[in-house]
Protein backbone atom coordinates (compact mmCIF):
# COMPACT_ATOMS: atom_id res chain seq x y z
CA UNK A 1 0.00 0.00 0.00
CA UNK A 2 1.37 3.34 -1.03
CA UNK A 3 2.25 5.54 2.12
CA UNK A 4 0.08 8.40 1.16
CA UNK A 5 -2.77 6.01 0.86
CA UNK A 6 -2.18 5.36 3.93
CA UNK A 7 -1.55 9.01 5.69
CA UNK A 8 -5.06 9.82 4.04
CA UNK A 9 -7.08 7.26 5.58
CA UNK A 10 -5.63 7.77 8.97
CA UNK A 11 -5.91 11.98 9.03
CA UNK A 12 -9.20 11.08 7.58
CA UNK A 13 -10.12 8.52 10.22
CA UNK A 14 -9.17 11.19 12.92
CA UNK A 15 -11.05 13.92 11.51
CA UNK A 16 -13.76 12.24 11.85
CA UNK A 17 -13.23 11.05 15.61
CA UNK A 18 -11.96 14.55 16.85
CA UNK A 19 -13.66 16.83 14.62
CA UNK A 20 -17.28 15.89 16.13
CA UNK A 21 -15.68 17.28 19.90
CA UNK A 22 -15.05 20.79 18.77
CA UNK A 23 -18.81 21.60 18.34
CA UNK A 24 -19.60 19.05 20.87
CA UNK A 25 -19.97 21.59 23.67
CA UNK A 26 -22.86 23.72 21.85
CA UNK A 27 -26.46 24.26 22.96
CA UNK A 28 -27.90 21.60 20.63
CA UNK A 29 -25.78 19.21 22.14
CA UNK A 30 -25.69 19.48 25.50
CA UNK A 31 -28.42 20.36 27.96
CA UNK A 32 -27.92 21.95 31.77
CA UNK A 33 -29.13 19.83 34.16
CA UNK A 34 -31.53 23.04 35.84
CA UNK A 35 -33.31 21.23 31.63
CA UNK A 36 -32.57 17.72 32.22
CA UNK A 37 -34.02 17.79 35.84
CA UNK A 38 -36.95 19.81 34.64
CA UNK A 39 -37.38 17.26 31.56
CA UNK A 40 -37.03 14.70 33.45
CA UNK A 41 -39.66 15.79 36.30
CA UNK A 42 -41.75 17.07 33.46
CA UNK A 43 -42.01 13.17 32.51
CA UNK A 44 -43.89 12.18 35.68
CA UNK A 45 -46.92 14.44 35.28
CA UNK A 46 -49.65 14.05 33.46
CA UNK A 47 -49.80 14.49 30.02
CA UNK A 48 -50.55 17.75 27.67
CA UNK A 49 -48.88 20.04 25.21
CA UNK A 50 -46.41 22.04 25.77
CA UNK A 51 -45.39 25.83 24.79
CA UNK A 52 -41.47 26.37 25.14
CA UNK A 53 -38.75 28.00 21.93
CA UNK A 54 -37.95 24.68 20.07
CA UNK A 55 -34.41 24.65 21.43
CA UNK A 56 -35.88 22.61 24.47
CA UNK A 57 -38.88 21.59 22.56
CA UNK A 58 -36.59 18.94 20.55
CA UNK A 59 -36.09 17.18 23.97
CA UNK A 60 -39.64 17.53 25.49
CA UNK A 61 -41.26 14.51 23.62
CA UNK A 62 -38.12 12.30 24.51
CA UNK A 63 -38.77 12.82 28.55
CA UNK A 64 -42.64 13.05 28.00
CA UNK A 65 -45.28 11.64 26.42
CA UNK A 66 -46.15 15.51 25.74
CA UNK A 67 -46.44 17.34 22.66
CA UNK A 68 -45.05 20.78 21.74
CA UNK A 69 -46.56 23.41 20.15
CA UNK A 70 -43.05 23.59 18.43
CA UNK A 71 -40.36 21.52 18.10
CA UNK A 72 -38.08 19.90 15.45
CA UNK A 73 -38.00 22.34 12.18
CA UNK A 74 -38.82 19.58 10.20
CA UNK A 75 -41.91 18.20 11.95
CA UNK A 76 -43.12 21.65 12.93
CA UNK A 77 -46.29 22.32 10.19
CA UNK A 78 -45.61 26.15 9.92
CA UNK A 79 -42.52 26.48 12.11
CA UNK A 80 -41.35 29.70 11.31
CA UNK A 81 -44.68 31.21 12.50
CA UNK A 82 -45.22 29.01 15.51
CA UNK A 83 -41.29 30.06 16.77
CA UNK A 84 -41.98 33.48 16.33
CA UNK A 85 -45.17 33.43 18.26
CA UNK A 86 -43.59 31.25 21.11
CA UNK A 87 -40.91 34.05 20.91
CA UNK A 88 -43.50 36.40 21.39
CA UNK A 89 -45.37 34.91 24.10
CA UNK A 90 -42.75 33.53 25.84
CA UNK A 91 -41.29 37.06 26.01
CA UNK A 92 -44.55 39.12 27.35
CA UNK A 93 -45.06 40.76 23.82
CA UNK A 94 -48.58 38.69 23.16
CA UNK A 95 -51.35 37.69 25.53
CA UNK A 96 -49.78 34.17 26.78
CA UNK A 97 -52.80 32.86 29.14
CA UNK A 98 -55.58 33.62 25.99
CA UNK A 99 -53.01 31.82 24.03
CA UNK A 100 -52.79 28.79 26.42
CA UNK A 101 -56.45 28.89 26.86
CA UNK A 102 -57.29 28.91 22.89
CA UNK A 103 -54.83 26.45 22.22
CA UNK A 104 -55.02 24.06 25.33
CA UNK A 105 -51.23 24.14 26.40
CA UNK A 106 -51.10 22.48 29.58
CA UNK A 107 -47.34 23.30 30.44
CA UNK A 108 -45.08 26.32 29.44
CA UNK A 109 -41.70 26.18 30.07
CA UNK A 110 -39.49 29.12 30.51
CA UNK A 111 -35.52 28.93 29.85
CA UNK A 112 -32.96 31.99 30.96
CA UNK A 113 -32.06 32.05 27.43
CA UNK A 114 -34.92 34.44 26.40
CA UNK A 115 -33.46 36.72 27.88
CA UNK A 116 -36.65 38.23 29.66
CA UNK A 117 -37.94 37.75 33.13
CA UNK A 118 -40.72 34.82 33.18
CA UNK A 119 -44.07 34.98 31.62
CA UNK A 120 -46.69 36.98 34.22
CA UNK A 121 -50.30 35.71 34.52
CA UNK A 122 -49.51 31.68 35.36
CA UNK A 123 -48.73 31.99 39.01
CA UNK A 124 -45.84 30.34 40.43
CA UNK A 125 -43.69 27.77 38.67
CA UNK A 126 -44.69 24.12 39.19
CA UNK A 127 -41.13 23.14 38.69
CA UNK A 128 -38.56 26.23 39.64
CA UNK A 129 -34.89 26.59 39.33
CA UNK A 130 -33.27 30.26 38.34
CA UNK A 131 -32.67 29.13 35.10
CA UNK A 132 -35.28 26.54 33.61
CA UNK A 133 -38.98 26.92 34.82
CA UNK A 134 -42.37 24.87 34.12
CA UNK A 135 -45.73 26.39 34.83
CA UNK A 136 -48.66 24.25 34.59
CA UNK A 137 -51.62 25.82 33.46
CA UNK A 138 -54.32 23.58 34.12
Amino acid sequence: MPFSYVAFAAMGSAFLVLAPLLVATQPQYVMSQASYDGLVWLGGQPQGRVLSMPGIGLYVPAYSADTVYVGHYDETFDYANKTNTALQLLTGKADLVQFDNANQIRYVIWTSDLKAPPPTGLGAATYDTPNFKIFRVY
